[in-house]
């Protein structure tokens, strides 16, 4: 009967063990995952116009201490949207866009030529903790005169 009962005991504290492990190592939440990824999406213009085709690269602006990963989107007849899963984490981030259009002539091998409209735009905007919508416009900066 001794035996019986440490056996019993044994077996309790050793499952009860495996259970605080297993709840230490999952954890009880989503919050200690890591950070959300939050979808961005809106309009990009140029000149006043939708932006025909282009890619915007977002990167945390670590001097403002947001750290995390970077995303890109892809600009399309003005719109652009973060991929699934692939958002921002929120709040203070750096932003690079490239503009593109296609011209009316191919290229030898018969591939439409593709030709950058503007030097790469540089940009910084603070991100919303939830799924958002930024709108903005292409600034490029006046020409020198000579």
């Amino acid at each position: 009967m001794i035996q019986h009962s440490i056996r019993k005991s044994t077996y309790s504290v050793v499952l009860m063990m495996i259970v605080a492990s297993l709840t230490t190592i999952v954890g009880c939440g989503s919050e200690g995952a890591g950070p959300g990824k939050y979808h961005v999406s809106g309009n990009v213009t140029f000149q006043g116009q939708p932006l025909p085709e282009g890619e915007i690269l977002f990167t945390p602006d670590t001097a403002a201490g947001n750290r995390g990963p970077a995303s890109i989107a892809y600009v399309k007849d003005g719109k652009y949207s973060t991929q699934p899963g692939k958002g921002l984490i929120g709040g203070a981030y750096r932003f690079e866009v490239e503009g593109f259009e296609t011209k009316a002539e191919k290229d030898q091998d018969g591939e439409a030529i593709v030709a950058p409209m503007f030097q790469t735009f540089v940009s910084q905007h603070d991100f919303e903790l939830q799924d958002s919508t930024f709108d903005f416009e292409v600034q490029v900066p006046a020409k020198k005169k000579r």
